[in-house]
């Protein structure tokens, strides 16, 4: 029986390459990294696994077709991970077209490719594949001090990067529903780990802290006793952070399930005002 190859997009990221590390790792698969190395990507994240005779680097953007449909062409593969994304949302009220065009149309011109690719396989082999989004719990927007969020709650995206990643997961959906493509949506939570891009908040803090520089936050900062150093940063986030190594078992998982699924994952029942960072 042959390999399994999955197709990782973004997989030189921060969670991608979480998850490329853990199939190399945990399983048998073989994995072709798909990325186009932008300013987060770094391939050094891979260096445990670079010289894995399953793994593949293609450095290549999601938004070119036609090096997407010379990817599935040449690799062939019996399930997608798609992770590559613009996602920081600072970053995304600076230059939002950036980020509908890598996050909405990256993605569409994924689909397309993988709809393709997906038609001509045997029947056999069509019932296996899985095109599985990786997408955020920020879709959901903020939520009400008593509420969790789930698979059924509404979408309402408060930035432009969490616009544009509904955007993303109303296009897999639609790929679904119009061409019956096997597809998966998962709804992560803030994720944190070894190699996170340090514009991000843990990250961030600790080397701000260990350089004597700010340390920036959203929300109200409660000062607490001096006989307790810290400060209690007190936010409205939706969820708490997850170790990236969780989420990449998680979304494992998930590309088993059944298509036409959408998941949360981590903890989506983080409530406002709840979350705390201890500094």
């Amino acid at each position: 029986m042959a390999r399994r190859l999955l197709l990782v997009t973004g997989g030189a990221g921060f969670i991608g390459s979480a998850m490329t590390r853990y199939l190399l790792d945990e399983t048998d698969v073989a994995v072709v990294n798909v990325d186009a190395l932008t300013y987060a990507a770094d391939l050094r994240n891979l260096s445990k696994v670079e010289h894995d005779p399953r793994y593949r680097f293609e450095r290549v953007d999601i938004r070119s077709a036609s090096d997407m449909r010379r990817m599935f062409e040449q690799h062939r593969p019996t399930a997608v991970l798609h992770f590559a994304a613009e996602s920081h949302v600072d970053r995304s009220i600076d230059n939002p077209l950036e980020f509908v065009e890598t996050n909405v149309l990256g993605t569409a011109t994924l689909l397309q490719a993988a709809c393709r690719h997906w038609r001509a396989l045997p029947p056999a082999e069509q019932t296996q594949f899985r095109f599985l989004h990786v997408s955020t719990d920020e879709v959901y927007g903020s939520i009400e001090a008593t509420s969790a969020c789930t698979e059924a709650s509404p979408y309402r995206p408060n930035s432009p990067y969490a616009a544009s990643k509904a955007a993303a997961d109303h296009l897999v959906r639609a790929w679904h529903k119009t061409y019956d493509l096997p597809a998966i949506i998962s709804n992560c939570t803030n994720n944190f780990g070894p190699y996170q891009f340090p514009e991000k908040l843990i990250p961030l803090m600790i080397i701000n802290a260990l350089e004597g520089r700010p340390m920036p936050v959203y929300g109200r900062v409660l000062r607490l006793a001096r006989s307790q150093p810290q400060l209690r940063v007190v936010d409205d986030q939706i969820g708490g952070p997850t170790a990236a190594a969780d989420i990449a078992q998680a979304i494992l998982r998930v590309t088993s399930a059944c298509e036409d699924a959408q998941f949360c994952l981590g903890d989506l029942s983080f409530q406002r005002g709840a979350g705390s960072l201890l500094v």
